[in-house]
């Protein structure tokens, strides 16, 4: 997540898991609405489709994503599903383990009520189906990347959750590059953009029987003359072959870092494809979403202007692409930096969630797992009998904010 703030640049819990309600056709777009309590229980997750502003099942029902974001699949194959009650540093960083999988969506699914998780993953690791972490401490793994990702959007099906599959880097040793292809990534492993949308065309095919999964293309691609032409020929390329090759599920579309989304309009302008499209920008207060500005204000009507007055200071434009563009739009990532520590981000992070339900825009939160990261939403105790924190951790303020903001949505 970047540091700079470029102008020009998830209780609706589980609908899969719970008898769906029918509505009358006369009903408003609100009213089909349906918030349903997350039990937990296995069951059917249902395709999703863009409709105007909304994103809707098969039935017709509009589903708002809101869930967390878990980025340890870029540092180990296996994903880092640390068994509950074992050592958070070290268990299953190098193992694979369904059990452990499956205890931790039964959380975010029974405790948390979310119905989404992003998965953040490398490109190289998934093509090459490799076994390997970013640490000396366990430098190979016991599954490959591709199958123990593939494996969890199977996992997540059976707990309601969707699965956004979040392309973060294309190489491990490059880290994120600005664009995921030459010249900006060194063409070692996706040589053209023709070779990027003919990834995303295999991924297709590894995941073509699962209606919960999403793709994110990239994570925050840029340029550095800030200008998204590139970036679009690319974006627009891969979304055609992909619904060429009869992939028609959620296609996730960012540019840049967490500022406007006055990008939209460009897009739109062009020609560019809208249809199951989700667009989305993240917000955080740190890297300066508010005006660029890390110590912006955090009261509620401050952000709601943000995030809905077109001629606030570097307005954000949501209530825009919502209203004028009518088009779905999406936080893919908000959190509180030392929101713990920090009650001015916790405020800003607390009162961002609160306007985004208003407007019925989904979220994830940053970031599931770590309890020791600035970035947490669980607590982080040593257990004095054990001598280490054990998995999984309760909420700590800002995760309590996410679940209370799930459980409080309003229809």
């Amino acid at each position: 997540m970047q540091m700079i703030k470029i102008r020009a640049t998830l209780l609706v819990a589980s609908i899969a898991i719970a008898m769906i309600v029918s509505v009358q056709s006369t009903l408003s777009a609100f009213n089909t609405m349906r918030t349903i309590p997350s039990s937990g229980s296995i069951g059917f997750m249902r395709p999703l489709h863009t409709d105007g502003r909304w994103v809707k099942d098969d039935l017709g029902n509009i589903v708002v994503l809101k869930g967390l974001v878990k980025v340890d699949h870029t540092d180990t194959a296996v994903g880092w599903w640390t068994t509950p009650g074992e050592d958070m540093a070290g268990s299953n960083y190098a193992n694979w383990n369904e059990a452990a999988v499956r205890a931790h969506f039964q959380v975010m699914k029974q405790q948390w009520g979310v119905n989404v998780v992003s998965i953040l993953f490398t490109i190289d690791w998934w093509i090459r189906n490799a076994r390997e972490t970013i640490s000396a401490y366990a430098p190979v793994t016991d599954r490959g990347a591709r199958d123990s990702i593939i494996d969890v959007v199977r996992i997540a099906q059976e707990y309601g959750i969707y699965v956004i599959l979040w392309a973060y880097a294309v190489k491990v040793s490059e880290g994120r590059t600005f664009l995921p292809f030459p010249p900006y990534h060194d063409g070692s492993v996706i040589p053209s953009v023709q070779a990027f949308a003919d990834f995303w065309v295999s991924v297709a095919r590894d995941v073509a029987n699962y209606p919960n999964v999403l793709f994110s293309l990239y994570d925050e691609p840029f340029t550095p003359t800030g200008i998204p032409t590139e970036w679009f020929d690319a974006a627009a390329l891969t979304v055609n072959a992909l619904r060429n090759a009869s992939f028609n599920n959620l296609v996730v579309m960012q540019w840049a870092f967490a500022g406007s989304f006055d990008w939209v309009d460009q897009w739109v302008q062009e020609g560019r494809p809208t249809q199951n499209i989700l667009f989305t920008n993240n917000i955080y207060r740190w890297h300066g979403t508010f005006e660029n500005n890390p110590n912006s204000p955090t009261d509620i009507n401050y952000i709601r202007r943000q995030l809905t007055d077109p001629t606030a200071n570097w307005p954000l434009l949501y209530a825009h692409v919502i209203t004028d563009l009518n088009l779905p739009i999406h936080v893919g990532g908000i959190g509180a930096f030392n929101g713990v520590s920090d009650d001015a981000e916790y405020d800003a992070f607390r009162n961002s969630l609160t306007v985004l339900n208003e407007l019925r825009v989904g979220y994830e939160v940053l970031k599931w797992h770590r309890s020791d990261t600035a970035w947490a939403v669980q607590q982080h105790i040593v257990d004095p009998r054990l001598g280490y924190v054990p998995a999984i951790q309760p909420p700590n303020r800002v995760g309590q904010a996410l679940i209370d903001a799930i459980a409080n949505a309003t229809i």
